[in-house]
């Protein structure tokens, strides 16, 4: 099992210092947009041999 959930917020907290609080709305936009991308992987990656 991976660590990346734990480290998403520290390293997000890192990204809005780093950037300025101005660019809060496009960090989290960029995360949102990493959900679905992680989805699709895990949806193909756990999809049985029939099913595909």
């Amino acid at each position: 099992m991976s660590d990346y959930g734990v480290a998403a917020g520290p390293a997000l907290g890192k990204a809005v210092e780093w950037s300025g609080v101005r660019a809060v709305p496009l960090l989290l936009d960029a995360v949102s947009a990493l959900c679905p991308a992680a989805t699709l992987r895990l949806v193909r990656a756990t999809r049985t041999p029939a099913a595909r």
